[in-house]
C-alpha cells in the first residue's frame, strides 16, 4: 500500500491497522509533517520516505509508488480506510493478464449537520492497480492512474467487493475550506497551462461550487459541457453537477433538464439519475421519482470500466430500496413502503433508514407501539439522527402525518454527496 501524509497522527493509525494482515508492505511519503506522523509510520513497520512538497499531488504519490517492491499498489489517504480486506485478498489471488488495475467502491462517509444523520455515498474510483513502469499517478491535484493504466494496454476491472471508507467529514469545516482553496489554486494553475485539460476544468467547477461561487462553477460546467472534444462521460458528469447545482440553487425545472441531458451523452450512468430522483421526489413527483432511483445501480455494475464516469454516485441496496419506499409511503401505498423497507432491511439489517421507514409505515397504520420500536430501533443504528427522535416526540403529542418533501421521507437529501 502507498500513501502521502502531512500532519496525519489523528487519522493515520487506524488507515494502517485496516490495512494489516492484506498489505506486505505499506510505503508512507511524508511531505512535511510536524507532529507524530513519521512516529506513527516507524512504528508500524512502514518505509517512510520523506519528500519536500511541490505543489503535486501525482508527483509525491509515484514517488511512493517507485519505492514499492510488492506486485499490486494499492492507494488510500490517511483519512480512508480499507474495509473488506478479506475481499482484496480473494481477489487479487487470481486477476487475468490483461487487467492492470481494478475500479473499486470508495464510500464517502458524510455527516448531514441538518439531521445529524451519518449516511455513506459508493462512488467508484480506481484506486488498485498493477506495479508496472508505465503506470503512474497524473495530474498535480485530483490525481488518477486510469489514464496511464489503459495507455500500458492494460484494461480496467470492476471490483464491486472491495470498499474503501472515506471519511468525509472527520475534519472541520474550516480545514476542508482552506484545502478546497488550495486545491482551486492548483486547479487554475493546470487549466491556465493547458486549456484542454477538462479533467482539471470539472474539478475546477466543482472546486467553485464548493466555495460559493456558483456563477463561475455554472460557468465551467458549461464550458465542459458544450466541449465536443470533450470525451462523453465528462461531459455527462459535468451536466450531471449542472442539474444539481440548479435544483440548489431553486431552478429545478432547468435542473431537470441538464440531467436529462446527461442521461443522453452517456445513458450508462447512476448520477443523473439519483440526482434526477432527488428533485422529481421534493417537486411531490413520487411515481417519476421512483423511477429515476431504481435506475440508480447498486455497485460497480453499470457502464464499461474504460468508460466510467467521474464521480458516478451508486446506491447501496439498502439505500434504494428506502428511497423506494420513501416514494411509496409519500404516495400513501404503504404496502408497497413497507416491502421495499423490508427489503432494504434484508440487505442490511443493521441499516437506521429502513428501520425508520418501517416506523413511520406503522405508525401511518396506527400501530403506536410497534413505530415506537421501530423507531427505537432506528435511534440506537444511528444515535446522532434527530428524525428518530423526532417521530417519537410526535408519537407521544399526537396523530403522525407521514412526510414528504426530500427522497428520505421527508425524514435526509442534499447535494453534498455531488460533490
Amino acid at each position: 500500500m502507498c500513501l502521502i501524509v502531512r500532519d496525519e497522527e489523528a487519522f493515520l493509525p487506524a488507515c494502517l491497522n485496516s490495512v494489516r494482515g492484506v498489505a506486505a508492505e505499506v510505503v508512507v511519503v511524508d511531505t512535511g509533517s510536524i507532529d507524530s506522523t513519521v512516529r506513527i509510520a516507524r512504528d508500524a513497520g512502514c518505509v517512510v520516505i520523506h519528500r519536500a512538497w511541490t505543489d503535486d499531488y501525482a508527483a509525491a504519490r509515484n514517488a511512493g509508488i517507485d519505492a514499492a517492491a510488492g506486485d499490486w499498489i494499492l492507494c488510500l489517504d490517511a483519512d480512508e480506510r480499507l474495509v473488506t480486506p478479506d475481499a482484496l485478498a480473494a481477489l487479487l489471488a487470481d486477476v487475468p493478464a490483461e487487467v492492470g488495475g481494478f475500479l473499486v467502491e470508495r464510500h464517502d462517509v458524510v455527516a448531514h449537520a441538518s439531521t445529524g444523520r451519518t449516511d455513506r455515498y459508493p462512488v467508484g474510483i480506481v484506486r488498485l492497480f498493477r506495479r508496472h513502469p508505465g503506470i503512474r499517478y497524473v495530474g498535480a491535484v485530483h490525481e488518477r492512474p486510469g489514464d496511464t493504466i489503459l495507455a500500458a494496454g492494460f484494461s480496467i476491472a470492476r471490483a464491486p467487493h472491495v470498499r474503501i471508507a472515506h471519511l468525509v467529514s472527520g475534519r472541520p469545516d474550516e480545514v476542508l475550506r482552506a484545502k478546497q482553496g488550495r486545491y482551486l489554486r492548483l486547479l487554475e494553475r493546470e487549466t491556465a497551462r493547458d486549456p484542454g485539460d477538462f479533467w482539471a476544468a470539472y474539478y475546477r467547477a466543482k472546486t467553485l461550487w464548493y466555495l460559493g461561487r456558483h456563477a463561475d462553477a455554472e460557468a465551467g460546467f458549461l464550458a465542459i459541457a458544450d466541449a465536443v472534444r470533450c470525451a462523453a462521460p465528462m461531459r455527462a458528469s459535468a451536466l450531471a453537477m449542472l442539474g444539481a447545482l440548479c435544483n440548489e440553487l431553486g431552478r429545478h425545472a432547468e435542473g431537470l433538464s441538464y440531467l436529462d441531458w446527461s442521461l443522453k451523452v452517456f445513458p450508462l450512468q447512476s448520477l443523473a439519475a439519483y440526482l434526477r430522483g432527488e428533485i422529481l421526489y421534493a417537486a411531490g413527483d413520487y411515481a417519476r421519482a421512483a423511477e429515476a432511483y431504481a435506475g440508480v445501480g447498486s455497485a460497480l455494475d453499470g457502464g464499461e470500466p474504460r468508460e466510467w464516469l467521474p464521480g458516478d454516485l451508486y446506491l447501496a441496496a439498502e439505500k434504494r430500496a428506502y428511497k423506494l419506499g420513501c416514494c411509496a409511503l409519500a404516495a400513501g401505498d404503504l404496502s408497497a413502503a413497507l416491502a421495499h423497507f423490508r427489503a432494504g432491511l434484508e440487505a442490511d439489517g443493521e441499516d437506521a433508514a429502513c428501520w425508520l421507514g418501517c416506523a413511520h409505515v406503522a405508525a401511518a397504520s396506527g400501530d403506536r407501539p410497534l413505530a415506537r420500536a421501530l423507531a427505537e430501533g432506528a435511534a440506537e443504528r444511528d444515535p446522532g439522527w434527530r428524525l428518530p427522535g423526532a417521530l417519537l416526540s410526535a408519537l407521544e403529542d399526537g396523530p403522525v402525518e407521514v412526510a414528504g418533501g426530500r427522497s428520505d421521507g421527508g425524514l435526509v437529501g442534499g447535494s453534498e454527496a455531488s460533490r
